[in-house]
């Protein structure tokens, strides 16, 4: 990606040739002792303005629209919702906020969409595709913080502790600061860059790359974290992978093979819906709604990387999906709209330290019916 022309205009950098750049920046007062009432953040962020496309899906809010870019190239096209503090389509506290993928289409078929029947974009799990969480056990900061004490959220922002419990992923915790973003693309790649200045001995620059092969069905997503404060970070990511493959319902149709053995090490709950038969996940049945499959495995040996491929067996559609990190951890969650193999990797920086890692999804198809 070549070096855009940068023009300052305030807090906001307009940039020719890309098509947005975002700087979003939310601080909201409230009491040390109580929490603030959910908010859609209305404040300093800016917009170029005019270079915003902007979209509602169906299963969205009527009234709800949001900034979009469109990532492509001849066989596949991406959709990307880019962080956004006041409109933008994912405005939760647990996910990263940066390059929400809406959709992911090659030709007629379909790998990502939206899975709920209705979007709340302040929700927690009101995210699509390759959703990705920073912490969803250990944010930093939280041990150390007292009630009305703040800890730090990578990819969102500041968040507050309200109580002495441990951190749960789809708690309630106050907003206290949106951290900015700056956001450049063109057509075959986004870039996503953070910053939290040094707070309470805690410090990161964070970047996330996501961009298209020119020619292949390939995605890849690539991430640098450097830990610039004194404080060590310990910390977990991952990829909740929210995929429907051509907008069947999850049942016996879907599996997940591994690429190296793995062992359940808790679940599969309930047996009755999924099993592990040698390095492939079975879903046993159609899922009711409002049920769920989920479990956890490992690797039965330590390699420098993972694979594993999701396919529809009767559509023949498949997702193969690779990194190169040592995986922490699987997960496998699915309900009836959504299947979702997770991998996790362990960070642990100490000051000044800096961590790559990338992942690579290649979205398959099946050949052409002769007979058609």
């Amino acid at each position: 990606m070549s070096s855009p022309h940068l023009i300052p205009f305030g807090s906001l950098a307009f940039v020719r040739r890309f098509r947005l750049v975002l700087v979003a920046t939310s601080l909201l007062s409230c009491a040390g002792s109580g929490p603030c009432p959910r908010s859609r953040e209305p404040s300093s962020t800016l917009v170029a303005p005019g270079n915003v496309e902007r979209s509602s899906d169906a299963n969205s809010q009527p009234s709800d629209t949001f900034p979009v870019f469109f990532l492509g190239n001849p066989n596949m096209q991406v959709q990307v919702f880019p962080p956004d503090a006041v409109t933008g389509y994912y405005r939760g506290i647990r996910f990263d906020r940066s390059g929400i993928i809406g959709s992911v289409k090659v030709g007629a078929h379909r790998f990502v969409e939206p899975w709920q029947a209705t979007h709340d974009p302040l929700a927690h799990d009101a995210a699509t595709g390759p959703a990705e969480e920073f912490g969803i056990e250990t944010p930093l900061g939280y041990a150390a913080a007292k009630p009305g004490e703040s800890f730090f959220k990578i990819g969102v922002g500041e968040l507050r502790r309200t109580s002495a419990e441990p951190y749960s992923f789809n708690g309630e915790y106050p907003l206290v600061r949106a951290l900015p973003w700056r956001v450049e693309h063109d057509a075959l790649s986004a870039t996503f860059s953070q910053e939290l200045p040094i707070s309470r001995g805690f410090g990161y620059q964070y970047r996330k790359v996501v961009r298209l092969d020119p020619t292949r069905t390939l995605l890849v997503i690539e991430h640098t974290l450097k830990n610039t404060g004194s404080e060590p970070i310990h910390t977990n990511h991952y990829a909740h992978n929210f995929f429907r493959l051509d907008g069947q319902f999850i049942g016996p149709a879907y599996r997940v093979a591994f690429g190296a053995p793995v062992v359940v090490i808790e679940g599969l709950q309930p047996p009755s819906l999924g099993r592990l038969v040698g390095s492939a996940l079975e879903v046993l049945g159609p899922i009711p709604a409002k049920s769920s499959i989920f479990g956890n495995l490992k690797p039965t040996d330590a390699r420098p990387t993972f694979s594993f491929e999701l396919e529809n067996t009767q559509v023949g559609s498949k997702v193969r999906v690779s990194g190169d990190f040592a995986p922490e951890k699987f997960t496998v969650w699915s309900v009836r709209e959504v299947v979702a193999p997770e991998v996790f990797i362990a960070l642990h920086l100490d000051s000044g330290a800096e961590k790559s890692w990338a992942t690579e999804y290649e979205f398959v198809v099946p050949p052409p019916d002769p007979d058609q």
